[in-house]
């Protein structure tokens, strides 16, 4: 019997450093490699448990020691390994010290006995292993969106079902104490692993939930993002298709303006160059040239959009280097916050015609767009980006901005005063930056 306990508290041992480090970075052997090495730490925590069992602060120290062995399988950096590894070791101590104290006290039973009763040891043991993984498997499930230096606020909506579970074997523990008979005690030692398994099935059921959440709303913002691009390309097709019309027509009405030239009818050219110009200007008063054409297109067509709402973009473009930021990510980011700030916008009641201000620039080795729009009321910014993302608070594609702006080492600022909200996004604009893109 006290074989048994030890080999599943130490297989226990075994999984739990598993699903944080699992959560924190990528393994970095083959499945075959990694079996050996977990076999290896398994053989490791058996002689220890058996050879040192009297000297505490010995199997403490191996016990720790496995923790980081097992960290070695992931692709982590020496701080995290060594932090992970004395958190899950704290941890588990802690949990055995309380539900140690809890099951004496609450069942009147000395440690002594305690330790000398297997069956009430072993779901002793069963307790604070499990109460070990529900804190370690609350942490990991929160820190799919978070670093690990922030994911100590555990997600306590998880902890109902773990809690109920502990005082089942709470009672459990209590009964093996007053009820003696050995075929019942089996059933409680049975009942009590198939207690903690469904803990764990129903964690991995709500971690493969989250997972497909998380995926689904990464292919709505990536299938906004290729439509977004299909709609410049289309914008950028059809300039390309106006120029080329236009080279084609300026030949034929340069020798028609020559013929005139050369018969002296000064009059009918003089009327004709006029009435060409002012087509000229019709039809380029709008056109955006920075010498960027994903730029270009992209505002003229969101200038189009806003039009047809009433509001009008004022950009203002200085380039100053050239650009080497992925010219579709340039594109996500700046279609996304016109798409939030034209959004915005439409909702604010003006007598006067909404201006939403654009304003892009590279000087340097920076890359700075900055989006001015007006919007109903002062919007607390500090909620924006930690909520779930809203239409109506620029939430949309705010997530992809900032994506896009840490890719670059930039960063995203977000401010709103007197009803005046303003996205300003600066990053990285070099070419040492494309490289390091390039070779990760």
């Amino acid at each position: 019997m006290t074989v048994f306990i030890n080999i599943v508290g130490i297989l226990i041992e075994l999984f739990i450093p598993l699903v944080l480090f699992k959560k924190l970075g990528i393994p970095k052997f083959s499945i075959r490699i990694s079996v050996i090495a977990l076999i290896t730490v398994f053989l490791i925590q058996v002689l220890n448990n058996t050879l040192f069992l009297t000297k505490s602060y010995i199997v403490m120290l191996i016990s720790l020691s496995t923790i980081f062995l097992i960290s070695l399988l992931f692709n982590l950096n020496l701080k995290t390994r060594l932090f992970a590894s004395i958190f899950i070791f704290v941890v588990g101590a802690l949990s055995e010290t309380l539900i140690g104290i809890v099951f004496t006290f609450v069942a009147k039973v000395s440690l002594a006995e305690l330790q000398t009763n297997q069956v009430l040891f072993f779901i002793c043991t069963l307790a604070s292993k499990f109460l070990q993984l529900t804190v370690i498997r609350a942490i990991s499930f929160r820190n799919k969106k978070s670093k690990f230096k922030s994911n100590f606020c555990i997600s306590f909506d998880l902890f109902p079902l773990p809690m109920a579970s502990l005082v089942i074997l709470l009672l459990l523990f209590e009964c093996c104490y007053k009820i003696t008979d050995y075929s019942f005690q089996i059933i409680v030692i049975i009942s009590s692993l198939l207690l903690i398994l469904a803990n764990i099935f129903i964690f991995n059921l709500l971690e493969k939930q989250t997972d497909y959440i998380n995926t689904k709303n990464q292919l709505t913002f990536t299938k906004k993002h290729i439509e977004n691009q299909i709609q410049h390309y289309e914008e950028l097709y059809k300039y390309q298709h106006e120029i080329k019309t236009f080279r084609h027509d300026i030949k034929n009405w340069s020798t028609a303006l020559l013929a005139l030239l050369e018969n002296n009818n000064i009059l009918e050219a003089i009327i004709s160059t006029r009435e060409k110009l002012n087509l000229i200007s019709d039809s380029t008063q709008t056109l955006i040239i920075c010498g960027n054409p994903v730029i270009d297109a992209i505002i003229q067509s969101k200038i189009k959009t806003a039009a047809t709402l009433g509001i009008k973009i004022e950009p203002t473009i200085i380039l100053n280097t050239k650009i080497f930021v992925d010219q579709i990510e340039l594109g996500v980011l700046i279609g996304n916050g016109l798409d939030n700030a034209i959004e915005a916008t439409s909702k604010v009641k003006s007598t006067t015609t909404p201006t939403i201000h654009i304003k892009i620039v590279s000087i340097v080795e920076q890359l700075s767009v900055e989006i001015l729009n007006p919007v109903i009321n002062n919007i607390d910014t500090n909620n924006i980006v930690s909520t779930k993302p809203d239409s109506d608070n620029h939430g949309f594609g705010l997530q992809s901005i900032k994506a896009i702006a840490k890719k670059y080492n930039g960063d995203l600022f977000l401010s709103c005063e007197n009803n005046t909200f303003k996205i300003n996004v600066i990053i990285t604009n070099s070419e040492n930056t494309l490289s390091q893109k390039t070779s990760t």
